[in-house]
């Protein structure tokens, strides 16, 4: 559980969403902790996290969160 400003600042909606928000909860102070989760195998559709395009949107997001933390050190 956390405020929301700091949600309010990721501002990736893909697979780079929860590295974005671990990210910026460490720079907002906030402490993180790890909970183990069981997962269970897929029952249907295909997964769709190897695609090139998903990869590629992936690395954007990194790209644009890198810069915004260059520009930006405080936010």
């Amino acid at each position: 559980m956390f405020e929301r400003v700091p949600l309010e600042r990721v501002r990736s909606n893909g697979a780079f969403f929860s590295p974005e928000l671990l990210i910026t909860l460490r720079r907002a102070g906030i402490r993180v902790s790890q909970v183990s989760v069981r997962h269970f195998p897929r029952t249907a559709h295909q997964p769709k996290g190897a695609s090139p395009r998903v990869i590629l949107r992936a690395i954007r997001d990194l790209v644009r969160l890198r810069a915004r933390l260059w520009l930006h050190p405080t936010d």
